[in-house]
């Protein structure tokens, strides 16, 4: 985990902190008003929540091990044998490498802080300083790069977060409709429950963002591309 282990822990907390008002002031009404079924649906949205949340955290990224100090001697001994006028300056300067793919030819980018060439779609993360297998982007939310090995774990976070935000702001509505009923005003409810407005609050502030971040992320595995791939425009 990257620098922003603390804000990865705020959104751990925040979301912990939204499911347990949830559960003290709206659950225990819905489920005798409504329905069993409420707790049973909401928890499992928690769960994969959570469990999609740490698995995106904490799994390696796909982060490309860099040159032994002995492999940078090895290259550096090799292009001097091939070129004798090879100085230790020529690093600085751009460095790829063609190579063929199933057919096709392939150019590898050289990053001078790895000292490797990286394979297609990498990229280096300036914010954790590793070169990361399809590299997607840095996710300071969950303190850790988003690549080839949790791009999914990410995936299912982002999605899994709107639907249980857009289930639980429904159900603080129909508590707040229900015992408006009961108590004869929208405001006698509200004196009754004050912490179901900030549950919805947080809700409708969360769904707004992270549903345009699902949607984003439906329509780069539409076309095929990571999100650094579309702001670079490099696919």
């Amino acid at each position: 985990m990257a620098r922003q282990s603390s804000v990865f822990v705020l959104t751990f907390l925040l979301i912990i902190f939204t499911m347990t008002l949830f559960c003290i002031f709206d659950l225990p009404f819905l489920t005798q008003k409504v329905s069993i079924a409420i707790p049973i649906v909401s928890s499992s949205l928690f769960l994969l929540v959570i469990s999609s949340l740490l698995r995106a955290a904490f799994t390696d990224p796909g982060i490309i091990p860099r040159a032994t100090p002995r492999e940078v001697l090895e290259w550096e001994k090799q292009c001097q044998e091939s070129d004798p006028f090879f100085q230790r300056d020529e690093w600085l300067q751009p460095r790829t490498r063609i190579v063929n793919i199933r057919g096709q030819q392939v150019k590898l980018k050289y990053c001078f802080t790895c000292c490797i060439f990286r394979p297609p779609r990498s990229s280096h993360c300036s914010i954790c300083d590793n070169c990361v297998l399809n590299f997607d982007h840095h996710c300071p939310w969950l303190g850790n790069c988003i690549g080839l090995r949790n791009y999914r774990h990410f995936f299912m976070f982002v999605t899994s977060l709107w639907i249980l935000d857009a289930f639980m702001g429904v159900c603080v509505g129909l508590h707040f409709y229900l015992l408006s009923i009961e108590k004869g005003t929208f405001m006698d409810a509200l004196k009754e429950t004050p912490p179901s407005l900030l549950t919805g609050v947080i809700n409708i502030i969360s769904i707004w963002s992270v549903l345009g971040l699902s949607g984003f992320h439906i329509y780069l595995l539409a076309l095929g591309q990571t999100t650094n791939e579309d702001i670079k425009g490099t696919f």
